[in-house]
């Protein structure tokens, strides 16, 4: 029963939604925004600003907005932004068709193209060849120009296109400069929304222009442009080149100057966000699912949107889910919620494969324990100094894949001991799956035997982890 594309389930994502548009509203008064949207893959950051950019057009009937789409670090240069001057410029039909997001926005689009390529010409000379095709451009602009009835003016744009393009000694500041100065013009003309999705595959050339944009248009007033982002935390927590990832810089430029520019979608996770984002997306089609199957598949999901649609997708391909007589969705059979499908696991086994063997050790090792496991029971199995596990719990797993979080202490005899978890079921649950018989029965005695050594004065506190590692 997965809704269609188009849907946009508001339920859960209210609090998001109102502070992207809170930030509109000051890009209309002037006050120029940048805002970047964050999640783990599938959360749903794409749709919460798509939703948000077709809200802001039917508030205000001049915003344009340009999307892009970032490739990959080795991709080609400026690419994200080759979209958006190419979608500002009238091309909205073919590949761009689908940056476009509806007839309205194309609409705008095609009917700022002239005023685009004018601006081009008086301010963004090197932009032509550089972000867009001249000649490409020439052709488009010269059947939109007579539309406008502004065929004169073509001929400045054709002098451009043909003139000789020497970038000896050119730096990539000035044609940041150009780019900017663009934007503005425009911007004076109608508001503009840009929109770059995920900046963390993006090309250094691309955030080195985003992150000049975005110090632009903190010194900017009286000018209603609003710039959008989307990444996923764990991405740039990787290094590139064995630097840094360069949106680092980017995203601490956000936090410093616009205090509510970042909006974390993790926060929609669990709790009564989670809760009302799965009662409303299984109430996008007509059903009979009650309030016991609504809950096993909250906390097999926890409102996370991928997954919440891949299972249901999975049960209605299974025939757990049919149809009944009147067109409703019901349960066909009793269901066991454990078994992931094929799609959620690829989303996961992309993150575990990142991982060097050691510490998925620690994981696996873990999963075992369950969602929450303990470092020191850890240390023993896998024979590890605490001292080193401790740094890969922390600045690996933690900060730099955001695989787990701290959840505190516990006291043991005369013991403390440091209590993970997982920071979803599914990856404890797939790094389990992913053992053997074999690895399974002997992980489990040895966490069993490690279990009973650091709480030998009060086993009947880990009875539960005690019987878990004995199956």
């Amino acid at each position: 029963m997965t809704p269609q594309a188009a849907t946009f389930v508001t339920a859960g994502r209210q609090a998001q939604l109102e502070r992207l548009r809170a930030s509109f509203t000051d890009a209309l008064t002037g006050k120029p925004q940048v805002v970047l949207v964050t999640g783990d893959a599938g959360i749903g950051k794409t749709a919460l600003v798509r939703e948000f950019c077709s809200q802001a057009q039917r508030l205000n009937e001049k915003v344009v907005v340009a999307w892009g789409q970032c490739g990959t670090e080795h991709g080609d240069p400026y690419l994200p932004f080759v979209e958006i001057v190419a979608l500002l410029t009238g091309d909205v039909a073919g590949e761009m068709g689908r940056r476009v997001l509806d007839t309205t926005n194309a609409q705008r689009l095609r009917s700022i193209a002239v005023t685009t390529a004018e601006i081009i010409v008086e301010v963004g000379g090197d932009l032509v060849g550089l972000l867009v095709p001249g000649y490409a451009l020439l052709d488009r602009v010269i059947v939109l120009a007579a539309k406008a009835l502004k065929v004169g003016w073509v001929s400045k744009l054709k002098k451009q296109v043909e003139k000789p393009n020497s970038r000896e000694g050119f730096k990539p500041e000035q044609f940041f400069e150009q780019f900017s100065r663009v934007m503005s013009r425009l911007a004076a003309k109608a508001p503009l929304v840009l929109a770059l999705d995920d900046l963390h595959w993006a090309d250094n050339a691309s955030l080195e222009l985003f992150f000049y944009l975005a110090r632009r248009l903190q010194q900017a007033t009286n000018l209603p442009i609003m710039l959008l982002g989307t990444y996923r935390p764990a991405e740039i927590r990787l290094s590139r080149d064995g630097a840094r990832h360069p949106l680092e810089r980017i995203v601490h430029e956000v936090r410093r100057y616009w205090p509510d520019g970042e909006i974390d979608l993790e926060q929609t996770l669990g709790g009564d966000a989670g809760r009302s984002f799965v009662d409303a997306l299984v109430d996008i089609e007509s059903n009979h699912l009650d309030a016991a199957f609504r809950s096993s598949l909250f906390h097999r999901t926890e409102g996370h949107p991928l997954f919440t649609l891949e299972i249901l997708h999975m049960l209605k391909q299974r025939g757990a889910l049919i149809k009944d007589q009147e067109q409703r969705w019901v349960l066909g059979r009793p269901i066991a919620l454990e078994e992931l499908p094929d799609s959620v696991e690829a989303v996961i086994e992309e993150r575990i494969d990142r991982l060097e063997r050691q510490l998925r050790d620690i994981l696996t090792c873990g999963s075992v324990e369950g969602e929450q496991f303990t470092a020191e029971i850890i240390a023993r199995v896998r024979r590890i100094e605490e001292l080193q596990l401790a740094e890969q719990l922390n600045e690996e797993l933690e900060k730099r894949h955001f695989l787990v979080v701290s959840s505190g202490e516990v006291q043991a005899a005369q013991k403390h001991l440091h209590t993970y978890r997982f920071i979803h079921v599914v990856y404890q649950q797939y790094l389990y799956d992913s053992l053997s018989g074999m690895q399974r029965q002997q992980l489990h005695r040895t966490v069993g035997e490690a279990l009973e050594a650091l709480y030998s004065e009060n086993v009947g506190g880990v009875a539960v982890q005690l019987a878990s590692s004995s199956l």
